[in-house]
């Protein structure tokens, strides 16, 4: 990727061919006068001093988002409950997950390690705030697909929960809705829950998980 002070000089060359372009077709039919020359921008003293340097930095540095999501790094152990029918008695799993602030604290890796229902199960999940959509985003793949998931969302600081919504592809090609909640219940204590919605029916509760900080 440019840097933002080479892509402004980029966009300064084109700028400038640009002008010099209508200054000649400008000319009237037939006439060897030169165009005025048009003076030309003055560049920054400094690239710190350019705003388009300064709307970048501000874009990708960290803020009191990723301080939030800062505060759930850590050892967790996990305790699940898996609903894979309506009104069916939930199947239980147990894990751990270890998360982690990466990439200069912008984002919180997540690791899973664990037994359910259907086996052991590994996974692994990025969350993140994007500061330029000003979404909170995240993404999770794990050992009980082949897909990726991502998702979008929002954080109630009253509640202190995060709403994500995503859609993820299913066996014959169709895709299941899916709504996760969040909820930062404690500085020990996240609760999660997953509900998926498949074409044609309801939405339902699809996963119960409690998150509990390791001592």
């Amino acid at each position: 990727m440019q840097s933002s002070t080479s892509l402004a000089a980029s966009l300064g060359l084109l700028a400038l061919l640009g002008t010099a372009a209508v200054a000649v077709f400008a000319q009237p039919a037939g006439s060897d006068k030169p165009a005025a020359s048009q003076p030309a921008a003055k560049a920054p003293a400094k690239p710190e001093d350019d705003p388009m340097h300064q709307a970048w930095m501000k874009s990708i540095s960290p803020g009191s988002q990723h301080k939030l999501m800062a505060a759930m790094a850590g050892n967790w152990t996990v305790a699940s409950k898996f609903y894979f029918a309506p009104g069916a008695p939930a199947s239980e799993g147990t894990g751990t997950m270890v998360q982690t602030m990466v990439l200069g604290d912008r984002y919180l890796r997540q690791e899973y390690k664990g037994n359910s229902p259907m086996g052991p199960v590994e996974g692994l999940g990025m969350m993140g705030y994007d500061n330029n959509s000003g979404k909170w985003v995240g993404s999770w793949a794990d050992t009980w697909g082949t897909g990726l998931l991502s998702s979008t969302g929002t954080y109630d600081d009253k509640s202190r929960t995060w709403t994500m919504a995503g859609e993820m592809a299913i066996p014959g090609g169709a895709a299941s809705k899916t709504r996760h909640v969040m909820t930062f219940k404690d500085a020990d204590t996240i609760i999660f829950r997953m509900y998926s919605s498949l074409p044609g029916q309801p939405e339902q509760l699809a996963a119960e998980i409690t998150y509990t900080r390791s001592k």
